[in-house]
C-alpha cells in the first residue's frame, strides 16, 4: 500500500454535513506561509484558482494561496448615490517589493466584478489611480458602512487584494 494514502472507513453520513463556503485564506490567516518549509513548487504549479502555487517565500496551508495585500484608499469617504458625484476614486499602492508598472490595468476589479472606467499608473510615486462610476456601484452598495474590495493582477500572475471601508 501507498504510505502517503490514508484509507478512511466509509461512514454513510460522513459527507452529509459538508458546508459550502469560501475556503480562501484571508491575508491575516495563521495558515499563510506556514505550509511545508521544504516544499518546492513546479514552475507552472497553481492553486485551485489557477494562481501561482507559491506566493512569497513559503507555500500556504490549504488549496489556495493567499494573495498579498495592496494598500487601498477610496474617495470620497462618504457616498450619496443620489448626489452630484459621478465616480469614486481608488488609490492603490503595492508592497515595496513590487512595481505598479507590472499591474495589468484591466485586471483591477471592484468587488471582484466591476472593471475600472479609467486607470492611471504613476511609476514615480508608485501609485495607481482607478475610477469606478456610480452607475456601476448602485447595484452593490447598501446604506451604511460598506467594505469594498479591490483585486488586481500583475503581469507575472501574482494577485493582490486590498480593502477599504466607506459610508453610503
Amino acid at each position: 500500500p501507498d504510505p502517503n494514502y490514508v484509507s478512511i472507513p466509509f461512514y454513510p453520513y460522513c459527507f452529509y454535513y459538508w458546508t459550502d463556503g469560501d475556503y480562501h485564506l484571508l491575508p491575516d490567516s495563521l495558515c499563510v506561509d506556514t505550509g511545508d518549509p521544504n516544499y518546492i513548487a513546479d514552475p507552472d504549479e497553481t492553486d485551485l484558482d489557477g494562481n501561482p502555487r507559491m506566493i512569497g517565500g513559503r507555500i500556504d496551508m490549504g488549496a489556495y494561496e493567499a494573495p498579498p495585500s495592496a494598500e487601498v484608499r477610496i474617495t470620497p469617504r462618504t457616498i450619496n448615490l443620489s448626489g452630484k458625484g459621478n465616480s469614486i476614486t481608488c488609490y492603490i499602492r503595492l508592497d515595496e517589493n513590487y512595481d505598479v508598472a507590472d499591474i495589468v490595468p484591466n485586471s483591477i476589479l471592484l468587488q471582484g466584478k466591476i472593471e475600472a472606467e479609467s486607470v492611471q499608473v504613476d511609476e514615480v510615486k508608485q501609485i495607481v489611480t482607478a475610477q469606478f462610476g456610480y452607475e456601476q456601484l448602485q447595484e452593490i452598495l447598501n446604506v451604511g458602512e460598506v467594505e469594498l474590495t479591490i483585486i488586481l493582477r500583475l503581469t507575472d500572475g501574482t494577485l493582490f487584494r486590498g480593502i477599504d471601508i466607506i459610508s453610503v
